[in-house]
């Protein structure tokens, strides 16, 4: 069976794989981290779970000059999600490398901020094609030291329309460099893009099979349109989850369905393109450490949402097509544990239905629905066992998760480390998830208290 320290020879990576239990390849480690080490370009096939980000990410870190403080690659990504994502990935596998600086580019934010950084040096650069094209026709961005390139879900960046974008950027990066195209399906545009900008690409496709995992229950309901949110409403009931995605096709329907949570007495997390970037954080901050149990997404905002526990997720709009599908329920049932997705549907798409389950391998089970009078209790939801403390300060001002546990863990008003949730830390802003009948505690506690010597601005949230 292969290692990794059959594909990378850096002592230190390898120790921290070890440490952070990272034990085995997954196929598409095992085919791409040869090809990519030995700078070779590479045009790869592979879906959302199939951990192509440790594939182009190690290869990137070994061969890193630290001492170099010019950006020695770029890694495009289709949203801020999964841009944040994949920041997270390389600053994770790349902790034991002293002084790594990467840095995530999108849009959103003051570009002051990232200019500054930029300034003061990088070795890492993960972007959105807009904010990185914006920042490069400023001339902001110096792509002259790029080694490495990186287009990561490159399908997705063509359906949302950043395949210009894309191109003017990878016009300006260096003719020598070493390439990659990470992307679930292929059409013209990345075969003309491989043509033009690799050199001998080596092809790897890899099938994730999502939907073959028996540990994902499918189920799918038939309902008429103005029967969809009662519908919801009694499938919640039906199927009660610690932790619940509903998924939907259009902004708008973020906001009927969270109106129709709050007429049963219920506060559920939003994610959509509309929120700025701090409430996007703060919505997914909540959601992970469990302060709201249901989050309401659409497809473009969901997307590189790294989410270890999730029960169930519910297709409330029919999905655009199977990879769409496997995308969304691919969250659920995570390392071997057990997860159900559910797809809601119209009479009329009973075909669409019938063409999912070819496309997806998937057989969806239809059983009955309970009684109609379940449809406004909701009672297993209206308990949250942790609530969230927002502090105005993140990594810009060096906050760290030993710093925000030592305060609150120390006395007087001690709370134990044991009652804290996910610490979540950004640029500017840290979300604290704490048991619910302490977090008035934990508030008071660091509104007064100094950390690393400062007072920060301190919220509790709903």
């Amino acid at each position: 069976m292969t290692q990794f320290s059959d594909l990378i020879h850096h002592s230190e990576l390898l120790q921290n794989l070890q440490r952070l239990g990272i034990k085995e390849p997954t196929p598409v480690q095992v085919q791409c981290l040869p090809i990519l080490k030995n700078k070779q370009d590479l045009v790869a096939q592979a879906a959302t779970g199939s951990g192509k980000t440790l594939a182009f990410a190690l290869p990137i870190l070994s061969q890193i000059k630290l001492d170099q403080k010019s950006a020695q690659a770029l890694v495009l990504c289709p949203t801020r999600e999964l841009a944040l994502q994949v920041t997270k990935e390389f600053r994770r596998l790349g902790s034991v490398l002293p002084g790594l600086h990467v840095l995530t580019l999108f849009g959103g934010e003051r570009s002051y901020e990232q200019v500054k950084a930029l300034q003061a040096g990088v070795h890492v650069i993960v972007a959105t094609p807009g904010r990185a094209l914006d920042l490069l026709e400023r001339d902001k961005l110096d792509f002259s030291g790029l080694q490495w390139v990186v287009l990561d879900e490159a399908d997705k960046m063509i359906e949302m329309g950043f395949a210009d974008s894309v191109q003017i950027l990878l016009d300006q990066t260096p003719k020598k460099k070493n390439m990659a195209f990470f992307s679930a399906t292929f059409d013209e545009t990345i075969e003309k893009w491989s043509q033009k900008y690799q050199i001998s690409p080596h092809r790897v496709q890899i099938e994730v099979q999502v939907l073959e995992k028996p540990q994902i229950e499918c189920l799918r309901f038939e309902m008429g349109t103005d029967e969809k949110p009662g519908f919801l409403m009694r499938i919640l009931n039906q199927y009660p989850s610690s932790t619940v995605i509903v998924f939907v096709n259009q902004k708008s329907t973020c906001a009927v369905l969270a109106e129709e949570f709050a007429q049963r007495d219920l506060q559920v997390g939003i994610l959509n393109g509309d929120l700025e970037p701090i409430k996007r954080y703060q919505e997914l901050a909540q959601f992970k450490n469990g302060s709201h149990r249901l989050l309401i997404a659409t497809d473009v905002a969901a997307r590189g949402l790294d989410i270890e526990e999730l029960d169930l997720v519910i297709n409330y709009d029919f999905p655009l097509d199977a990879e769409s599908f496997i995308h969304r329920i691919g969250r659920t049932a995570r390392a071997g544990k057990q997860g159900r997705a559910i797809l809601m549907h119209q009479p009329k798409e009973i075909l669409k239905v019938y063409e999912l389950e070819r496309e997806a391998n998937q057989k969806f089970q239809a059983p009955t629905l309970g009684f109609k009078n379940q449809l406004g209790l909701l009672p297993s939801y209206k308990t949250t066992f942790m609530q969230t403390v927002s502090i105005s300060g993140g990594r810009k001002e060096r906050l760290r998760p030993g710093d925000i546990v030592g305060a609150l863990t120390s006395e007087p008003g001690k709370i134990e480390a044991s009652d804290l949730g996910k610490i979540e830390i950004f640029e500017h802003v840290t979300f604290v998830g704490v048991k619910a009948e302490l977090a008035k505690r934990a508030y008071e506690k660091l509104k007064n208290q100094k950390i690393k010597g400062k007072k920060f601005p301190v919220r509790l949230l709903r």
